[in-house]
């Protein structure tokens, strides 16, 4: 017979690192900033997000910011935009851009990324 508290323990740690790990996200910053892989959305009418959040790369060029993705999923990310706005209350410890191109993207970065000021800097 098995040792209930021993399974319980087992059972509360792999509860605890399974809600640890669905908080990390995919996130890589240049030393300079202009290249990225952050998390981004797609904005469907009435600004209502059409699917979840996707795996993407980006690059900044200048004043656009050049996004691609793998995957039938996330095909529809790619394209160039730029940065219309930054949210002014995101959730904690991240910082989100509104990108605006031939669709409107939502960017997600951590706040303390190398790529966050780069595109506060190309805001308006």
């Amino acid at each position: 017979m098995g040792r209930p508290i021993e399974t319980i323990a087992l059972l509360a740690v792999c509860a605890g690192l399974l809600w640890v790990a669905r908080g990390i996200e995919p996130h890589w910053s240049s030393n300079d900033g202009r290249h990225f892989i952050a998390r981004a959305q797609l904005l469907g009418p009435g600004d209502v997000p059409e699917a979840g959040w996707k795996e993407v790369r980006g690059s900044i060029e200048g004043e656009v910011v050049r996004l691609r993705a793998r995957g039938i999923r996330a095909v529809r990310l790619r394209g160039d935009y730029r940065v219309a706005t930054r949210s002014p209350a995101p959730p904690k410890g991240k910082a989100i851009f509104l990108l605006v191109g031939e669709q409107r993207i939502v960017l997600r970065l951590p706040s303390k990324s190398r790529s966050v000021p780069v595109l506060d800097e190309l805001v308006g």
